[in-house]
């Protein structure tokens, strides 16, 4: 049922989230010997403080915090020493690189579409629209894989960031619906979409008619799942 579906596209956008035990950044960003580490969920007090014990024993640096069910610490360590700790994946969840966090520029689409404004404005007057003001940066380097009756890939909104990933319905590898070529031009079309630099992939589950099977549409979610490009979501 609808409720399973869901549940499923929960869960591939968690995988795709936390699939790797190491996040690095990019050089430009990057705080040399400083790492972020954050705990499994349910690891016991005792164990915790058996591996911190194990770091300071190291001559390690570090400072723990907690957020809500979140643990963790701020970790000055050698890369050497970073990749020893990715061995202890019985408390580590994952570690990622520190890196410098900046205010993005923001660019304005002044003929967008009041929907679009909507998003960069709590109230809107019909009558004199401002433009929608989004990040500069506009999904650039993102994959969104779009699960769907396909995208019509060649499509000029696209500018060649679209492309077919799989079909799990049957033979026909277009968007003979339209409905997916809609949520990826909402997701990343250069007129109307809100992340105007997003990479689209189509993952094709519903037919012409707009629809499928929960087989076709739980193998669309498993294709994701063993071979998104990351980071990356799931729509």
């Amino acid at each position: 049922n609808m409720q399973s579906i869901v549940l499923l596209l929960v869960l591939v956008v968690a995988d795709i989230a936390i699939a790797t035990n190491l996040y690095r950044t990019t050089d430009d960003r990057r705080v040399d010997n400083s790492y972020i580490i954050v705990f499994k969920n349910g690891v016991s007090k005792e164990r915790m403080v058996s591996y911190m014990t194990e770091v300071v024993n190291n001559n390690i640096q570090f400072e723990t915090f907690q957020i809500e069910t979140m643990s963790g610490a701020f970790v000055k360590m050698t890369p050497q020493q970073m990749e020893e700790q990715l061995a202890h994946d019985d408390v580590i969840e994952f570690i990622e690189e520190d890196a410098i966090q900046t205010i993005g520029a923001c660019t304005v689409q002044t003929d967008a579409e009041w929907n679009l404004e909507r998003i960069s404005e709590r109230t809107i007057d019909l009558g004199n629209l401002q433009g929608f003001t989004h990040d500069s940066r506009q999904g650039a380097g993102v994959t969104s894989y779009i699960i769907d009756t396909g995208i019509h890939t060649t499509h000029n909104d696209f500018g060649g960031r679209a492309s077919w990933g799989t079909n799990t319905i049957d033979s026909t590898n277009s968007d003979c619906n339209g409905h997916g070529t809609h949520v990826a031009g909402t997701v990343a079309g250069s007129v109307y979409g809100v992340a105007k630099k997003t990479t689209v992939v189509a993952v094709k589950v519903l037919n012409c008619q707009g629809s499928g099977t929960t087989q076709a549409v739980v193998a669309g979610i498993q294709w994701v799942s063993n071979n998104a490009r990351k980071p990356a979501n799931a729509n």
